[in-house]
């Protein structure tokens, strides 16, 4: 199963979350095991589904590594991952964990993150304001 890359961030942890800073997005973390089935469905199904890719594209930025990367490994260590699939949401300034889970489908992702930004609005804190227009290098978009 090919990985999402039309929705993906591609760089490291860090660009990522400078990214996040820049466009006043949160960081939504994927961290995939290519022994894990329901890792597979999750390509398969969740990220490729047009509900989902919308609300990504417009509040997250998109971080998927696999587990066994040097990245993904660093990450786990820091973040005590245990279970897959795992995704997360992270406050970019900060890097702090705000949620993550661990079973996910269509409808309990798209209730969940809808649930997510309920609660905490946009990354600046004002909802509805336009975004900063500063451009993001790692960001690639589709055309």
């Amino acid at each position: 199963d090919a990985l999402p890359i039309y929705l993906m961030h591609k760089g490291s942890f860090d660009s990522a979350k400078d990214c996040g800073q820049m466009q006043n997005k949160w960081l939504m973390i994927n961290i995939q095991n290519v022994q894990d089935f329901a890792c597979q469905c999750l390509n398969r199904d969740v990220w490729s589904n047009e509900a989902v890719k919308t609300i990504i594209r417009e509040h997250f930025i998109f971080w998927q590594v696999y587990h066994d990367s040097e990245e993904g490994q660093r990450y786990i260590q820091f973040y005590k991952l245990s279970d897959f699939p795992y995704v997360s949401i992270l406050d970019p300034r900060t890097g702090q964990k705000l949620v993550e889970w661990h079973q996910v489908d269509v409808n309990s992702f798209l209730e969940q993150v809808t649930g997510f930004l309920g609660e905490h609005g946009q990354l600046d804190g004002h909802s509805g304001s336009p975004p900063k227009k500063r451009v993001c290098t790692e960001r690639s978009e589709e055309h």
